[in-house]
């Protein structure tokens, strides 16, 4: 079980480089998962605020808070700062959640095994084409290869509602065969 900055940083959202594009995103996911527009990695925590990141090559990172963090330094690259997506933070912080009264459920099922795991690809698997990753955050936010979105659980079911764009899905993991996956 994740607890400190670990958990902080898997459930508030995207990261990026020097404010860099939305397209060079870094997740953090349980179980020590990184993803980025690099390709895969791992990632663990090594003390309250550092958290050592392996991409393309080990980097350690130094988070400003435990809890909230909102920003990092790292040395050993062309770049050396970074910050929680402005986008999420905005979603994901506690002051948000608790201005807007954001609650899913606990213990929903669909939110136990959806919440910090991924990447999750919604539809066809990343490796049929389907858009990856998607992230569900604390507080009924997910992380969009398209921007953010929302969840909630769905009335009388285990499933929950994911609305994109103003459009509604119901999400459901019955008879998906991949771990990573919704439809």
């Amino acid at each position: 079980m994740l607890t400190g900055l670990g958990k902080a940083i898997v459930e508030a959202g995207p990261w990026l480089i020097d404010s860099g594009k939305p397209t060079e995103r870094i997740h953090f996911f349980k179980r020590g998962i990184a993803w980025s527009a690099w390709g895969g990695g791992t990632w663990r925590a090594t003390g309250d605020l550092t958290i050592e990141l392996k991409l393309c090559k080990t980097l350690t990172l130094h988070f400003d808070s435990a809890t909230e963090p909102t920003r990092f330094t790292f040395t050993g690259g062309k770049r050396t700062a970074g910050s929680l997506d402005p986008q999420y933070a905005a979603l994901t912080s506690s002051a948000a959640l608790a201005a807007r009264g954001a609650q899913v459920p606990s213990p929903h099922p669909m939110v136990a095994r959806l919440l910090g795991e991924g990447p999750w690809s919604f539809g066809d698997a990343p490796i049929s084409g389907g858009p990856s990753p998607y992230a569900f955050l604390r507080g009924g936010v997910v992380a969009t290869p398209q921007g953010p979105g929302t969840y909630a659980a769905a009335p009388g079911s285990d499933d929950l509602q994911l609305t994109l764009g103003g459009e509604k899905h119901t999400l459901s993991v019955d008879g998906v065969i991949g771990c990573y996956q919704v439809s």
